[in-house]
């Protein structure tokens, strides 16, 4: 896995100088700078976005309507649950894990329940080392939901009682991975979700 960008859990801006223009070079360079960073935001985001195919696991997903609701099987809890547009995201990036990362089942925790700061919480997926130690906490959004920075303050803090190694957030088609190192208060995204 080969680091794309690496960051700092506290944020450090660096002092800088403007120069006195005139008025509308001012405007100009402003408008301009404001392109730039746009710019380099958007790069910086396509950098870091993670190449998951989940809809070529789309033809497993097993679903079937029961008293007027339609139900997806959940293959890690073995049973049906309410379809919802995060549930389907959910089993894609499972069945993700179990084909292409060859994860083992029986180390995939789902919905676990976790007490974060006296408050009971549900992590999406958790899936744990061959010492069962929590080793990749995974958030999932539906596809119409944006992955912003609030996504990412959920997933750590959720993540303040796990310490895992590795977080992943997803609602389907776009999905970020990042490797955390809390010795150095850091982390950096990486381009693919880790293997055992």
């Amino acid at each position: 896995m080969k680091p794309v960008v690496g960051c700092r859990f506290s944020v450090l801006r660096s002092p800088f100088i403007i120069f006195a223009s005139l008025p509308e070079q001012r405007t100009e360079n402003r408008e301009q700078r404001t392109e730039n960073r746009e710019q380099r935001t958007e790069n910086r985001e396509q950098r870091m976005q993670l190449d998951l195919p989940l809809l070529q696991y789309q033809h497993l997903l097993q679903l079937k309507t029961e008293a007027g609701k339609r139900l997806i099987f959940d293959v890690i809890r073995r049973s049906w649950v309410v379809l919802q547009p995060e549930e389907t995201v959910r089993q894609l990036i499972l069945q993700y894990l179990l084909l292409e990362k060859q994860y083992n089942k029986n180390r995939i925790a789902v919905e676990r329940g976790l007490e974060v700061n006296g408050i009971y919480k549900r992590c999406d997926v958790l899936v744990f080392d061959a010492h069962m130690r929590p080793f990749l906490l995974i958030e999932c959004k539906a596809p119409h939901v944006p992955i912003t920075q609030v996504t990412f303050r959920q997933i750590a803090t959720y993540n303040l009682p796990l310490q895992v190694p590795y977080l992943a957030v997803t609602n389907g088609p776009v999905s970020y991975c990042c490797r955390m190192d809390y010795h150095k208060e850091s982390f950096e995204f990486i381009e693919d979700i880790p293997g055992y």
